[in-house]
């Protein structure tokens, strides 16, 4: 037998089969960390933006500034040398007033600096020098001093020091600010900052993510300084310049989402085509269930239906007039009818019989009922009532008559010997002869005669005008 719910199961496995097979050819969407840098004079490549330092006190050459006189400017042995910084630029300022401010968007960030030896230059001050004091502030939030340790540092001046560090940042946009503190000296020569691109494939360069140069172990709880791996004044190519690896991840990420975004349309479309598919199955084999149930219903049932309904009642202005059917079986499906007029003075009504049955032809002159009408009311009343009882009367007649026709019928085929003897065994379990049958269906029939000469017999009611 033919099973929605089937075909629905299958054609959604189907569905949900195709659907993982897409899936499955669609690489996975990583995230690349790519390291970018920000130059104190460049900026940062990737996006443009330029460090702030502010206000006026950030100066580019410190033999200007500190040797204005000498012919000879010594570099590489105490006052550091741009050949051996970053880019070959670096800034530098000694004001408590001046500040240095980053906007990056990533999840990490490393300041670098340069550190001298201020005995060898005589300014006054001891030991290393160049970043042993500062507040770092990040996000708007408080500002932390930070003591940085030169200790351990090798020979001086030093480059690529990593001045300041935090990681663990949520990919977004942040802002760093750096300030000395009052009578220390703070260089600035690069940064480098994680950032996290979409990518189709992960890169070994890129997710090994440390410093390049010597590192100023701050005291503060808060800041947290990676280990340095290179003294060296060359920053090395993993830091000149930004990874590009990512360059075309933005347009394969969006692709990608794209395409996932179609599946998911593909997968509703086809949801919403097989729930579709499914009404209008559940509404077929709903309907083949009510019509096999309406004809079994059929078959079962006896004959013959009720003629008139048990809850029909005659309406106002019409009788029905007994009269002998051709067929006693449908005594009751096919009453004849005469009109009575109501509110009316005077009807006439002529009824004739047709070549195809009793029909009923009506003429009336209808005039406006004056002092009897009442009276009319009432006699009409009567009569439906007695009209009534005489349709219920017709209907039991009707019923009795066909039930003793059935009850006929199988006697006599009960009494022919060539058929089996199953209607006999329901009928005469005692075997009975042909002539007691025959004696059954006699008195039968005579029953039948009485019941039909009581129905003629059963008066006709009208109203007499």
């Amino acid at each position: 037998m033919f099973s929605p719910s089937a075909t629905l199961r299958k054609s959604t496995t189907g569905t949900l089969l195709l659907l993982l097979f897409v899936a499955s050819a669609i690489p996975h969407v990583l995230a690349a960390s790519v390291n970018r840098t920000i130059d104190d004079t460049f900026g940062d490549p990737a996006t443009g933006a330029l460090p702030t330092l502010g206000p006026t006190g950030w100066f580019d050459d410190f033999c200007e500034v500190f040797l204005p006189l000498a012919v000879d400017c010594p570099t590489g042995h105490w006052a550091p040398d741009k050949k051996d910084a970053f880019n070959q630029t670096y800034h530098f300022t000694y004001s408590a007033a001046d500040f240095l401010t980053l906007q990056f968007t990533g999840t990490a960030i490393y300041v670098y600096t340069l550190v001298i030896n201020s005995t060898q230059h005589h300014l006054g001050l001891e030991g290393a020098f160049g970043g042993a004091g500062f507040t770092a502030q990040l996000d708007g939030g408080p500002a932390k001093v930070q003591h940085g340790d030169l200790n351990g540092l090798p020979a001086l001046p030093a480059y690529n020091v990593l001045l300041y560090s935090k990681t663990g940042l949520e990919n977004t946009t942040h802002s760093l600010t750096i300030r000395p503190l009052k009578g220390q000296l703070l260089f600035f020569d690069f940064a480098v900052y994680t950032f996290e691109e979409p990518d189709l494939t992960p890169s070994a360069s890129s997710s090994a993510l440390i410093p390049i140069g010597p590192t100023l172990a701050a005291s503060a709880s808060s800041l947290s300084a990676p280990t340095g791996v290179s003294s060296s004044s060359d920053p090395g190519p993993g830091v000149l310049a930004a990874s590009k690896q990512a360059k075309l991840a933005g347009p394969i990420a969006g692709g990608i989402l794209g395409g996932l975004a179609l599946l998911g349309a593909l997968g509703f479309l086809l949801f919403l085509v097989a729930r579709r598919r499914r009404r209008r199955e559940a509404a077929a084999e709903s309907a083949w269930m009510d019509d096999a149930g309406n004809n079994n219903l059929k078959r079962r049932s006896n004959w013959p239906p009720d003629p008139i309904p048990r809850n029909m009642t005659p309406t106002a202005g019409f009788i029905y007039e007994g009269w002998a059917p051709e067929s006693w079986s449908d005594a009751a499906a096919s009453p004849r009818m005469s009109f009575i007029s109501r509110g009316f003075s005077h009807a006439r009504a002529s009824s004739h019989p047709s070549a195809t049955g009793p029909e009923v032809e009506f003429t009336a002159q209808l005039e406006p009922q004056t002092e009897s009408a009442e009276m009319e009311l009432r006699e009409l009343t009567a009569l439906e009532e007695k009209n009534a009882l005489y349709l219920v009367g017709q209907e039991e007649a009707g019923r009795e008559v066909a039930r003793l026709e059935q009850q006929i019928r199988e006697l006599t085929e009960a009494a022919r010997p060539s058929l089996p003897s199953e209607a006999m065994d329901r009928w005469s379990p005692d075997r009975r002869t042909n002539s007691q049958l025959v004696m059954q269906i006699r008195t039968l029939r005579e029953r039948i005669a009485a019941i039909q000469n009581d129905e003629m017999q059963l008066p006709e009611y009208t109203i007499a005008f």
